[in-house]
């Protein structure tokens, strides 16, 4: 999990739940690693538009989802 996540998430804190707000790829791992830390419900946005860069953002995002499900 990303330091960035660690550090501002979880008991630490208090938080309990979060509101995601990225690009659309983002949604599923950012979730899923909120969720590993014990913060429920996670609610999701994101803008509904496609850029280039997705082409090869949507497999890293994919490969990063499987990492964390790994770990």
């Amino acid at each position: 999990m990303p330091l960035k996540t660690r550090l501002v998430s979880g008991p630490v804190h208090g938080w309990r739940s979060a509101v995601v707000v990225t690009q659309y790829f983002h949604i599923a791992r950012t979730m899923l690693a909120l969720r590993q830390q014990g913060i429920t419900p996670v609610t999701s946005a994101h803008p509904a538009f496609f850029e280039l860069r997705d082409l090869y953002a949507i497999p890293r995002e994919a490969v990063g989802t499987v990492a964390y499900l790994l770990h």
